[in-house]
């Protein structure tokens, strides 16, 4: 897992071959915002959702096994926590199309606050719990950007 600013983005561009395309699509939406969606940058490999959702109390936690998430959020705040998948145990709903294991809670997480203009990566490895509200529940936009595991 990765927790930075946006503007410091040229730190991971090499983490991944598609790292530099997702965080061009970002700066390019920063300087031209469009609503929520679906945004296809290079196919089914790199993709964007934007989206706009008022923060929530609880959640699970979920990982994928064929994408990176990078979450950037666009405005507001909201909770993640972070864990290790391999702390979890087994999933317990699996959407095989939709890429997304879910799990129990678990120990040893973390939390922490993403903040507008920051960004998360989370591996295959990183369990996350986004979406939480942050104290009180609030209005947030955010873009999750979907990379191929390569």
């Amino acid at each position: 897992m990765i927790l930075d600013r946006i503007e410091n983005k040229d730190c991971y561009v090499a983490a991944h071959p598609l790292f530099r395309e997702a965080f061009a699509f970002i700066e390019e939406y920063l300087k031209n915002p469009a609503g929520p969606g679906t945004y296809e940058i290079c196919g089914t490999d790199l993709y964007a959702k934007v989206q706009d959702y008022e923060t929530r109390e609880e959640g699970a936690f979920e990982a994928h096994d064929r994408y990176i998430d990078i979450q950037f959020m666009v405005d507001g705040v909201e909770k993640v926590e972070y864990v290790n998948r391999k702390k979890l145990g087994a999933a317990v709903r699996h959407n095989v199309e939709a890429d997304v294991l879910f799990f129990e809670d678990g120990e040893d997480c973390v939390d922490f606050l993403l903040t507008s203009g920051e960004f998360a990566i989370f591996f295959p490895d990183d369990a996350h719990k986004p979406s939480q509200k942050a104290g009180t529940a609030a209005q947030v936009r955010k873009m999750v950007l979907k990379v191929k595991v390569q």
